[in-house]
């Protein structure tokens, strides 16, 4: 994969973890949704990488009822293959060493990112180009 692909690719990335951001945030304001009090809702997602390896993506999002879409529009961009999605997280995730991680807190919505990997090289790899806009880094 070229370097100008791969900069699409992140490009895109950021650009549907944005736009579901601004999504789940109007349509918690407006009303739209439900207002109640809830658990989060976790998925994640594996995409392989011909010379790195596997990276797996695992997302948390809080209130619950916001979760199915943040998680669907990401993977839009991420182009990912589903490894768990629910109430509760799931297993563990490549060698179990997170990588980067990152998360955005409004008045309504908390959602979490992080990245785990088969091998560390691909971890690395991933979160230097890894930045989703609007988002803080914690790890």
């Amino acid at each position: 994969m070229s370097g100008t692909a791969k900069n699409e690719g992140m490009r895109r990335l950021l650009l549907t973890a944005t736009l579901v951001f601004a999504i789940a945030c109007g349509a918690v304001s407006s009303g739209a949704l439900a207002s109640q009090k809830s658990h989060a809702y976790f998925c994640a997602y594996a995409k392989r990488f011909p010379s790195l390896g596997r990276v797996y993506t695992a997302l948390s999002v809080s209130p619950k009822y916001v979760g199915p879409l943040f998680c669907s529009t990401f993977n839009h961009g991420f182009r990912g293959r589903l490894i768990y999605r629910g109430s509760s997280p799931g297993r563990r995730l490549g060698t179990g060493v997170v990588y980067c991680a990152y998360r955005k807190t409004t008045s309504a919505v908390t959602m979490a990112v992080a990245v785990f990997a088969d091998k560390k090289l691909a971890g690395q790899a991933f979160c230097l180009g890894f930045h989703p806009s609007g988002f803080r880094r914690t790890k």
